[in-house]
């Protein structure tokens, strides 16, 4: 089921991960904002440089 939205939004953000996984997280994970979406559910915000460069893909998704 990821698949199909992965290959729907192949962007990269970050740990070989793309915006369809942070898609597929706040529409079937139940993330509920950027910090939840980046520490909790994909784990890339746990380092502060990996945060910084996944954090505008995470925060549009919920925009």
């Amino acid at each position: 089921a990821v698949r199909p939205l992965v290959e729907s939004c192949p962007e990269p953000v970050g740990l070989g991960l793309t915006r369809g996984d942070l898609l597929w997280s706040v529409r079937h994970e139940g993330a509920l904002d950027a910090g939840d979406l980046l520490d909790r559910r994909t784990r890339i915000g746990l380092v502060a440089a990996d945060r910084e460069r996944a954090l505008e893909a995470a925060e549009g998704m919920f925009g």
